[in-house]
């Protein structure tokens, strides 16, 4: 008989779409097969095959843990669980995560902080800037928890081995007392105020989802602080379909591509960034590059889009294009995707 391939190996989460016609929450069990990178999906109320085994390149192992969310064929998967007791046995301690909290004197080392936990080889997951209440900094506890109402701060999703260790020497906070799954439903699942500005002189600037893929999320935030840009607002969200046909709206009377950029967009998890400052839209407009890398390459080699970018449509980030829309693209991403997020997970 046959020695068993050691690659081999199955493992199961709890899974949810939130269905949109129907206005609410559909569960599935999510099966991952090692040995050839593939997916399959059985609906659990129904108790039938949602998906047959295919493969996803887009989605590997690295982006299956508690609280990820996954996109293929247009649906938005949030991973509430482990299936079963041997995936939970077996991921329990590569997948450990806890919450890295910036506080806002901090904010300045946002990038370089998120590069230093890439660094030792963990995932930044989640991440999301607040501006709270000296209640809700209380409600927080900790040291220094006053503080937190003094301006914006960001909490990071830090996922994988020895995270605490490395948020004690990255962050300088001591986690190992704190719940972690108290401190991500508090920041990640609950209707915390946004810290965006929402001012005069804010521009957006999203990264692409295929840039988090390859994990560069990290060098393009540490990228627009070096350059001088304040960041006043940062969270990652997961567009659907007519979140991002609404965002690229006026794109379809201007370019025939505009479609590939929906589909882009809510290929899988992005992060949005508000920057604010002094005629920030051109100097963003002019960090970003041509929206075209080829063109980008051509005529401004240093910037993001060239040496970055793919093509036009996967072109590394998108940022506001017309002067006067930066407080629009921010109010739209951090109210009104935000909240349908939180509806979607049952905040309100």
């Amino acid at each position: 008989m046959a020695a068993q391939d050691p690659n081999d190996i199955t493992y199961c989460f709890l899974a949810e779409w939130y269905d949109e016609q129907a206005g609410f929450p559909r569960q599935y069990t999510l099966m991952y097969h090692m040995i050839d990178n593939t997916m399959a999906m059985n609906d659990l109320k129904n108790k039938r095959v949602f998906l047959k085994r295919s493969k996803f390149p887009s989605i590997t192992m690295q982006d299956l843990f508690v609280g990820s969310t996954i996109t293929f064929h247009a649906r938005q998967m949030t991973i509430l669980d482990y299936g079963n007791e041997f995936t939970r046995k077996q991921l329990a301690q590569t997948k450990t995560s806890v919450v890295a909290l910036l506080k806002p004197s901090q904010m300045g080392q946002l990038g370089t902080t998120m590069c230093k936990l890439s660094q030792q080889g963990l995932k930044v997951g989640r991440i999301k800037s607040v501006r709270l209440t000296p209640a809700q900094a209380a409600q927080y506890g900790g040291p220094g928890s006053a503080e937190l109402a003094s301006g914006p701060s960001v909490a990071i999703e830090v996922i994988g081995p020895n995270c605490v260790s490395a948020v004690a020497e990255v962050v300088g906070t001591d986690v190992s007392g704190r719940s972690a799954e108290q401190d991500l439903k508090f920041f990640f699942e609950s209707p915390l105020p946004s810290s965006a500005a929402l001012t005069p002189d804010v521009s957006l600037c999203i990264i692409k989802p295929h840039m988090l893929l390859e994990g560069a999320e990290s060098e393009l935030v540490s990228i627009i602080q070096r350059e001088g840009f304040t960041i006043s607002a940062i969270q990652r969200f997961n567009f659907d379909r007519q979140a991002a046909k609404e965002f690229f709206h006026i794109y379809f009377d201007v370019v025939p591509y505009a479609n590939n950029m929906v589909v882009d967009l809510q290929s899988g998890p992005c992060i949005a960034i508000e920057v604010k400052g002094e005629n920030v839209h051109n100097k963003l407009r002019g960090l970003c590059g041509p929206s075209d890398p080829e063109i980008a390459r051509y005529l401004r080699s240093n910037t993001i889009r060239a040496q970055y970018g793919k093509n036009v449509v996967t072109n590394a980030v998108h940022c506001t294009d017309l002067e006067g829309d930066g407080p629009l693209e921010c109010a739209f991403v951090f109210n009104t995707v935000q909240n349908s997020e939180l509806v979607k997970t049952g905040c309100y």
